[in-house]
């Protein structure tokens, strides 16, 4: 899993998290969350 500072890199880098969902073995949904 990617380390903090990282994800917090791809969330500004990809609000919407629809770019590479799941990279860095982060969330694969919408948002960042498992509730979109």
């Amino acid at each position: 899993e990617a380390e903090n500072s990282l994800q917090k890199f791809y969330k500004q880098l990809d609000p919407t998290n629809t770019f590479n969902p799941g990279v860095g073995k982060m969330s694969k949904y919408k948002g960042h969350c498992s509730c979109c």
